[in-house]
């Protein structure tokens, strides 16, 4: 049995700071609709929906590695200024931190051997959850638009096995979610998730008109798959690796909180969430 190799997708959509080794793999998402040149791969070329990335965000890079990538044996995606955090620079209990960009060039990508090990194993690698308030559902109806979630779910039960639908349930219930569209799998897991999620999102596509929709609410199958991933793993009872998540950004002057507040807050958004939960509510949407 020869070497494993693994793939990390880095997406990118504009000019910034650009990492890459053999594992992390730049590529730019949108590619076809694009008027400037990053000097990595598109997302346009091979079989590709490049053009529905004002939609699907960076699943049109997932989607290009899907088709046109060979001989992966291990599949992942981050984003140009988000990363796993391998190395313990964020206290676990929190999902993301962020970093100044000044910090990049020092930070320590390298994926490292033992985490290859459990990927090997059969474990998928996440982020650690973030951690609400209020309902997945509630949130979503919050930020988007709750007819597109009620026809997501009709979808569902018409395509997939009663596990899928419960696994759905189970997390717009819920107060979690593993954040980004971020992921390291292998890649039979990759080709099962992917044939399942494009096979929901096209279909979902076809019933929905986006033409009235401001830029932000047409990035809805975007905003669906980082819910339907946590499905899809509750789904496959998969063992999951959890990491928090660096976010490089230009302001340096965030707030960094230490990690008693930050065990403080979620341990105050549990209790919001026991109060605010409303299962009625979610009844009433499956109902209608």
């Amino acid at each position: 049995m020869g070497e494993k190799v693994f793939k990390i997708l880095v997406v990118h959509h504009k000019k910034d700071k650009v990492y890459s080794d053999d594992v992390y793999m730049p590529i730019h998402a949108g590619k076809s609709l694009s008027n400037i040149e990053l000097d990595m791969i598109g997302d346009n070329t091979g079989y590709n929906i490049s053009k529905k990335n004002p939609y699907y965000c960076e699943l049109t890079a997932l989607y290009w590695a899907w088709k046109n990538l060979k001989n992966i044996d291990f599949i992942g995606l981050c984003h140009y200024r988000r990363y796993f955090d391998f190395y313990d620079r964020v206290p676990s209990i929190y999902y993301v931190k962020y970093e100044s960009i000044d910090k990049m060039d020092s930070f320590d990508f390298i994926l490292p051997e033992n985490i290859k090990t459990k990927l090997i194993n059969g474990e998928i690698v996440v982020p650690v959850n973030k951690t609400m308030n209020k309902t997945v559902f509630k949130d979503y109806c919050k930020n988007h638009v709750i007819d597109d979630l009620r026809m997501l779910r009709r979808i569902l039960v018409e395509k997939s096995s009663d596990s899928y639908v419960r696994a759905f349930d189970k997390v717009m219930i819920g107060n979690k979610y593993s954040p980004y569209n971020m992921f390291i799998m292998s890649w039979n897991d990759f080709d099962r998730y992917c044939s399942w999620l494009f096979d929901l999102l096209f279909e979902l596509e076809k019933s929905i008109n986006l033409d009235s929709r401001s830029k932000y609410q047409q990035r809805i199958f975007g905003f669906m798959a980082e819910r339907l991933l946590n499905v899809f793993l509750i789904a496959n009872n998969k063992k999951l690796d959890k990491y928090p998540v660096i976010m490089f950004r230009e302001d340096s002057n965030y707030k960094s909180y230490s990690y008693l507040k930050r065990f403080s807050s979620l341990i105050f958004k549990g209790i919001q969430f026991v109060i605010n939960k409303d299962p009625k509510r979610y009844k009433e949407f499956i109902k209608g």
